[in-house]
């Protein structure tokens, strides 16, 4: 397998990640709109979104060209370890709610920064 095949597979595992994530999204949104958490879904999408986290950190780690990103990336690190800090345990409490979405967004630029996306 050349380098470009492992790139290629290794993008297309992103993605499918990504796109795991994006279902899972859809469904936890609506709930928290509608102030209806569902906690087995929450944990489910907390799951996926640091099991990208880690994926993504070794490309991340020591790429200078990312700049801020790169800082607002490592400072997700501590729910990668710490997944229950990202769970909202009621639903007052929105600023756990948004940090898992500040979380998904900064995953989605740091796979749009590193090209992930432009495979073919």
């Amino acid at each position: 397998m050349s380098d470009n095949e492992v790139s290629t597979n290794y993008a297309g595992i992103i993605l499918q990640m990504w796109v795991d994530i994006i279902r899972v999204r859809e469904e936890f949104r609506a709930n928290h709109i509608l102030g209806s958490p569902d906690i087995e879904l929450q944990n489910q999408y907390i799951a996926k979104l640091t099991s990208l986290w880690l994926e993504l950190q070794p490309k991340v780690e020591g790429r200078t060209e990312l700049g801020d990103l790169k800082n607002e990336f490592e400072s997700f690190e501590k729910y990668y370890f710490d997944p229950e800090q990202l769970s909202p345990k009621d639903t007052e409490n929105k600023a756990k709610a948004d940090d898992i979405y500040k979380l998904e967004y900064m995953l989605r630029k740091v796979i749009e920064k590193l090209k992930i996306t432009a495979i073919e």
